[in-house]
């Protein structure tokens, strides 16, 4: 994946499970996750969870660090 979306502000770092799928990581097993709900309360539903080591910036400003990401089903907003 060459960019994403990083949000520094959310409780929870989301990884579409169409995304998961393209990044062609089949014999990793994902972590069983807790709920998660919307914010209209209803359920979300999740694959599991994933931790990728995250290397961001370029040249002289990078940062590397590991990041959790919950792998989701569907799209949320």
């Amino acid at each position: 994946v060459n960019r994403i979306l990083v949000d520094t502000g959310s409780s929870v770092d989301i990884l579409i499970a169409k995304t998961f799928n393209k990044m062609s990581l089949k014999d990793i097993i994902l972590i069983k996750a807790s709920p998660v709900y919307d914010f209209a309360s209803q359920p979300i539903t999740i694959k599991g969870s994933i931790t990728f080591l995250m290397v961001l910036g370029y040249e002289k400003h990078i940062i590397t660090q590991m990041v959790d990401f919950l792998v989701v089903a569907q799209t949320v907003i």
